[in-house]
């Protein structure tokens, strides 16, 4: 498997293949979200960002809870990978 930069493999509940790829080129990133129903919205609670920045990989991870009962707002938490 020639991998570059970055590489994602995800196995789907239900497909019969991975979906798995990267970027066409070295500089190339890539961007993930995950979403799912709340209370019948559907809200991204996970987002994930590959790139490279002045030679240095970075992965960025974004976690999202949503909303409490007594109506708070989401509250978020975020996550930086470096690799130089």
């Amino acid at each position: 498997m020639a991998v570059r930069n970055f590489y994602l493999n995800a196995r789907i509940d239900g497909r019969a293949t991975p979906l798995t790829g990267g970027p066409q080129s070295k500089e190339g990133g890539l961007q993930l979200e995950l979403t799912q129903r709340h209370k019948g919205a559907i809200i991204t609670v996970l987002s994930v960002w590959c790139h490279e920045s002045g030679g240095t990989l970075l992965t960025e991870v974004e976690v999202r809870k949503p909303p409490s009962e007594n109506g708070d707002s989401v509250s978020t938490t975020r996550v930086v990978r470096t690799i130089r």
